[in-house]
């Protein structure tokens, strides 16, 4: 199982650090969103105890949630076990 020469000459070309550099900014936005979530929380609003910190976990929540909502970009539908279940 060796790598083929075209999976060679992209991983070699700049598409590959382009790639790496964009998923780094984009992990990078959602843990500094997610941080700011929680500290915004903590700022608007007098907080008996520390739920505040519960602010990262929606947030991560309503990500999740979109994620799975997105139909598959090739148009094929998606397979019953990964859907949610019907109510």
């Amino acid at each position: 199982m060796g790598v083929s020469k075209e999976n060679s000459q992209i991983a070699g070309s700049g598409v590959a650090i382009l790639l790496g550099a964009l998923f780094y900014v984009y992990v990078g936005t959602e843990v500094s969103t997610s941080y700011w979530a929680a500290t915004h929380a903590q700022r608007a609003a007098v907080w008996a105890t520390n739920t505040y910190t519960l602010a990262p976990t929606f947030f991560f929540a309503g990500l999740l949630g979109g994620r799975g909502l997105v139909p598959r970009p090739d148009g094929r539908p998606v397979p019953a076990h990964c859907r949610a279940p019907a109510r």
